[in-house]
């Protein structure tokens, strides 16, 4: 045996033995173990994208857990969605998947994401991440993925504008209408010609892309659809937020400050009109932000308006999901603690090779972090960033209820009525709650 036979060397042995044995005792000692020292085991991870980095991130992550074996496959992003899917319920998934929070919803309903309420007590730095996403990725109460990035909405701003108007970015509502107004009458592109307009914004009538593009407006105005109230949701959209919200639309409108728009007229073509030099602000998300970069640069800035607002809304974000059905559970999810650490938030901001936003097929994005102790558009110096940054620290779930896509029906036609001559905002207001109230107590 091997513990006899040490006692007996340093009982008994010379003294070069005994120093030996004793310094191969204390350099045992003094390895380094990985939290998961043994047995080695590989676990499958698969991103979307990322392709750029796949080096770096299999090279860092194994760096810290050297008891693991990263397989990391980085699938096509353009069917990535489909194919996490299949792979999932046929059982040839991943042990960890890092998807969109719509296709995270079914993989939730049907069971396939394991709880983390285990995971996460170990988790380490779990404070720093935003919380309304934690609560978000919940299922039945419990937290079934790992927030990675979300997609808030802020309003952009043409800073070249701004510079030859001599005005200032808006923090409030008031100061959002000056802006329109002098954008549409005071030539701020300087070509002598009454071309420009405050902003776009596709509301089309009826539609519920009208409530869904209202939301934004909604709720940083300090409103939401409806409240729960001991299980019961009475409509809200009605408020005096909701109110307010609609008359500076309808003023903007009547003013002649939002650009003519068609009901059919996309996200896309309101970008369009942004980067073409046509309008002056717009409200959009995130995913905008390569093209608006890639076309005017420096040019531009994002806000979040008004400056005291309580509550964001968002277009979906990613997360990390684990699959309930893996056997190296504990050891895929120290690969999400890995990519949620400062050290690693900031290389996937700043970039491995020095080129901020280069994550494989979403090179130029900006990677908004869930980590509210950074600030991306501080780190990288970009303006444009700012509002996008801010929006995190006020993301808010859209409160879903029964009847919820009814009641968005109703509040679309409330809207298309309030920008009508037929009705003050307030009394198309007060019909679409009373129609709505309706609905949720059947």
């Amino acid at each position: 045996m091997v513990y006899p036979f040490v006692w007996n060397v340093l009982r008994g042995g010379t003294l070069l033995r005994r120093l030996t044995v004793i310094w191969i005792i204390l350099a045992a000692l003094a390895i380094p173990m990985s939290p998961l020292a043994a047995p080695l085991q590989i676990i499958t991870v698969w991103l979307p994208g990322f392709v750029a980095y796949r080096a770096n991130i299999i090279e860092d992550f194994q760096a810290e857990y050297s008891g693991l074996r990263l397989n990391l496959i980085c699938q096509p992003v353009e069917n990535y969605r489909d194919l996490v899917l299949t792979a999932m319920v046929s059982t040839a998934g991943p042990d960890l998947g890092l998807v969109d929070f719509t296709a995270w919803a079914p993989l939730a309903e049907a069971g396939l994401c394991e709880p983390l309420g285990d995971y996460l007590a170990d988790m380490r730095d779990l404070h720093a991440i935003t919380p309304s996403l934690l609560t978000i990725l919940s299922t039945g109460g419990k937290v079934t993925a790992l927030p990675v990035t979300a997609h808030p909405m802020a309003l952009l701003i043409r800073q070249d504008w701004l510079t030859k108007l001599g005005l200032k970015p808006p923090a409030t509502w008031d100061d959002f209408t000056v802006l329109a107004e002098a954008f549409t009458k005071k030539d701020p592109d300087g070509d002598g010609k009454k071309n420009t307009y405050g902003l776009a914004e596709r509301w089309p009538a009826g539609d519920t892309e009208a409530a869904l593009r209202f939301l934004p407006w909604l709720y940083q105005a300090g409103g939401t659809v409806a409240v729960n109230q001991g299980g019961k949701w009475p409509a809200a959209f009605g408020q005096s937020a909701g109110a307010r919200a609609l008359r500076l639309r309808r003023k903007l409108w009547e003013a002649g400050d939002i650009a003519p728009s068609a009901p059919t007229d996309t996200a896309q073509e309101m970008l369009a009109l942004f980067t073409a030099g046509q309008i002056g602000m717009l409200m959009a998300d995130d995913g905008c932000l390569p093209a608006v970069k890639q076309a005017l640069g420096a040019r531009v800035l994002s806000v979040l308006l008004p400056r005291d607002v309580k509550r964001v809304t968002f277009g979906g974000g990613q997360a990390f999901f684990l699959s309930a059905g893996s056997n190296r559970k504990r050891s895929a999810f120290y690969f999400v603690q890995w990519w949620l650490s400062r050290d690693t938030q900031l290389k996937l901001i700043l970039g491995w090779d020095g080129k901020p936003g280069g994550t494989g097929a979403d090179a130029g994005a900006l990677v908004l972090s869930p980590r509210l102790d950074l600030d991306p558009a501080a780190l990288l110096g970009e303006p444009l960033y700012a509002g996008f940054c801010k929006s995190f620290a006020y993301l808010q779930p859209e409160p879903y209820f029964p009847a919820y896509e009814a009641v968005k029906s109703v509040m679309a036609k409330a809207i298309a009525a309030a920008m009508g001559p037929d009705k003050t905002v307030e009394e198309a207001l007060a019909a679409g709650t009373s129609e709505a109230n309706a609905i949720l107590s059947r």
